[in-house]
């Protein structure tokens, strides 16, 4: 594995960690509201930054170029939701490289 490899499954598994502490959970009537999360990082991939919400201007994504934005609901599977975030903001990085 190289050192990109490494540095994409940190991401992921950081993703992974903020994601399970904001999933959202079911109500009585058994649905869930969703909430819009933002994941960034910088051309090296050693920086993750998030903020919940759409406050882009002001947010902690603004100063990192390179971002990933999904929708977070109790449905999803947050294992899957986290490996396709880190793989976006890899893509962003890569592709400019």
């Amino acid at each position: 594995m190289n050192n990109t490899d490494q540095k994409i499954k940190l991401i992921q598994a950081s993703i992974f960690s903020i994601l399970e502490d904001y999933l959202p959970s079911y109500d009585e009537a058994g649905e869930s509201e969703s909430i819009q999360m933002t994941f960034s990082t910088c051309d090296n991939l050693e920086e993750l930054n998030f903020q919940s919400g759409d406050n882009s201007f002001s947010g902690a994504c603004y100063f990192h170029k390179h971002w990933a934005v999904t929708e977070l609901s109790a449905y999803h599977d947050i294992e899957e939701l986290s490996i396709d975030l880190a793989e976006q903001l890899a893509d962003c990085v890569l592709k400019q490289a």
